[in-house]
């Protein structure tokens, strides 16, 4: 070359062998991308898997949540009857004069008492069912000489025609029915229940309750 000197030149790849490792790194590439892909599938499978086996899960508890509830409920009406029962046994057997501790006429009695208290008038119209109709009649004056002697003024008290349809206890009003006052056993009952299920409820069914509200 000129001044004794050549220049230096690159050696130019063959197309051809270009060509081929372009399309090997093309290959290459689109394998990652191929099991990128394939990886992201399956776990998008185990995602999807493992989604509906977790709702699977919340569906059961929540149809358990359901069973439990209701087998409380029931269980809680069963004690209520059972209570209910017993309530209702130990008053029959006070009205019919069986229990040992507690007499009928003595409670007859005190509802008389504390019917003419609320009412707080002389004159004192009672409704009572056909069995104690006859008992306070039979005792009438008694009856009243007692509750004069009680609360320190005169009482007259009058059995009205009318028969209560109940099992025991009275209704009370004054002459112009103004003010009426009902003391019937099955008030009483209903009065005794709503105290023992408040107390159920605050000591026992609310702590096993609270989970669920």
């Amino acid at each position: 070359m000129a001044n004794g000197e050549r220049g230096v030149k690159e050696k130019k790849k063959d197309p051809r062998e270009e060509a081929r490792e372009i399309l090997e790194k093309a290959i290459k590439e689109a394998k990652e991308i191929i099991e990128f892909m394939k990886d992201d599938a399956e776990r998008k499978a185990y995602a999807s898997v493992a989604n509906k086996l977790i709702s699977r899960i919340v569906m059961d508890l929540g149809k358990l949540e359901k069973e439990l509830r209701e087998r409380y409920i029931r269980a809680k009406y069963q004690v209520i009857d059972k209570i209910r029962s017993m309530v209702s046994e130990k008053v029959r057997m006070v009205i019919e004069g069986k229990h040992p501790t507690i007499r009928y006429d003595e409670a007859l009695l005190r509802y008389i008492l504390e019917a003419t208290k609320k009412i707080g008038e002389e004159e004192i119209y009672i409704i009572l069912n056909e069995r104690d109709r006859e008992t306070v009649s039979k005792r009438l004056s008694m009856i009243e000489k007692t509750i004069e002697e009680k609360l320190k003024r005169k009482v007259k008290i009058i059995i009205l025609n009318e028969k209560g349809d109940f099992m025991g206890g009275i209704i009370a009003r004054n002459k112009d029915g103004t003010k009426i006052f009902h003391c019937t056993v099955e008030g009483r009952v209903e009065e005794v229940m709503r105290r023992l299920l408040a107390t159920l409820n605050k000591r026992f069914f609310k702590k096993y309750i609270m989970g669920w509200s």
